[in-house]
């Protein structure tokens, strides 16, 4: 697994050393030229996405063989799942570019290594924190920045549950915000989306009711203001439903504390 993760890290900091590595995929026409966007750039993307299929199939055989072994610790799985998270974020620049996040054999290996770190609540905020970049308001610009922000935001609604309730507070509900109260275009929306989810998610797990109490009013004020025009009807049912079933739940916890 070190030389894997080793791996992902070489190709990782060869494309920041890359200029276009700072062009996001919506704005490439304005950029780049016909040659470059006809021939070059589905040469360059097909070469990477070989190199992550590779990487994941070989995560995967290696997850197998670990977890079916009855000689692992729980320190070698918890360090299992951390590196196999890891390797995933510094591939996330290509993952991002396409739905290759849907594939069985990523998806097995992602969420394997996400259940077996939630497990480790305390090594799960240590990972979270490594990779986190405070941006006090401000969006990143680059585009490396903004999807590791949705690699977060995607691995905070899967392992929500494990998460302490303070840095969900301060870590992932003021992450979600900002890009909630930025404004909707082409380049932010599947972050943007991720950053719904995660929202829902953390009504749905009632982490505590200080988070409640400040989350529904700021959320519900947003999703009226998303709908319709940057929120489909489904999505906003979707987001109703959650905040009256949050609502109601910790009305009946305060109402059973009362008693």
């Amino acid at each position: 697994m070190s030389d894997l993760l080793e791996f992902a890290r070489s190709i990782h900091v060869q494309w920041t050393q890359n200029k276009l590595c700072e062009i996001d995929v919506t704005e490439e026409r304005h950029f780049l030229d016909g040659v470059t966007l006809g021939r070059t750039m589905p040469l360059l993307w097909r070469m990477l996405q070989s190199c992550l299929f590779t990487v994941v199939v070989i995560q995967k055989a290696l997850l197998e063989r670990l977890l079916t072994s009855s000689n692992t610790t729980t320190n070698e799985v918890a360090r299992l799942a951390v590196d196999t998270l890891s390797i995933l974020h510094n591939l996330n620049f290509i993952t991002t570019r396409g739905q290759y996040t849907v594939l069985s054999d990523y998806q097995y290996v992602y969420l394997s290594s996400v259940d077996l770190l939630a497990s480790h609540p305390r090594q799960l905020d240590s990972f979270f924190k490594n990779l986190q970049v405070f941006h006090r308001g401000l969006l990143p610009v680059h585009p490396l920045e903004r999807a590791s922000d949705l690699f977060q935001l995607n691995l905070a609604e899967k392992s929500m549950l494990a998460l302490s309730s303070t840095f969900c507070e301060t870590s992932v509900l003021r992450l979600a915000c900002d890009y909630l109260q930025a404004q909707a275009e082409p380049k932010l929306r599947d972050i943007r989306e991720a950053a719904h989810s995660t929202v829902l998610a953390l009504l749905v797990t009632q982490k505590t009711r200080a988070i409640l109490e400040e989350l529904l009013p700021f959320y519900l004020r947003l999703v009226l203001q998303e709908y319709p025009g940057h929120m489909n009807f489904s999505q906003f049912n979707l987001a109703i439903k959650t905040m009256i079933q949050a609502s109601n739940a910790s009305r009946s916890d305060l109402e059973g504390h009362s008693v």
